[in-house]
């Protein structure tokens, strides 16, 4: 699928998407699961390699944050395992 492609299919520009895959900008969880959907894919997919190097990094991430950010990204990540368990279903 191309970028066009998927800009399309997840109603977003092809700018946007072009930033997204460049790290330029992350998206929002919504976007993701936008993303996710016009892929048939599941955020995991897309965000994980190795388990254990992504708690590793998300903790590394969280030490230094403050309560609210802490509070906020782990919610994020609750939201993108309901919905993993959810596209199982």
């Amino acid at each position: 699928m191309t970028q066009r492609e998927l800009a399309e299919t997840a109603r977003l520009s092809p700018e946007f998407v072009s930033r997204i895959e460049r790290g330029v900008t992350s998206p929002s969880l919504d976007t993701l699961v936008r993303i996710c959907r016009a892929l048939e894919c599941t955020p995991n997919d897309l965000l994980l390699t190795e388990p254990t190097d992504v708690v590793a990094h998300f903790s590394d991430r969280l030490r230094g944050s403050d309560p609210e950010t802490a509070r906020r990204a782990i919610h994020a990540a609750e939201a993108i395992l309901a919905y993993e368990e959810e596209a199982a279903d």
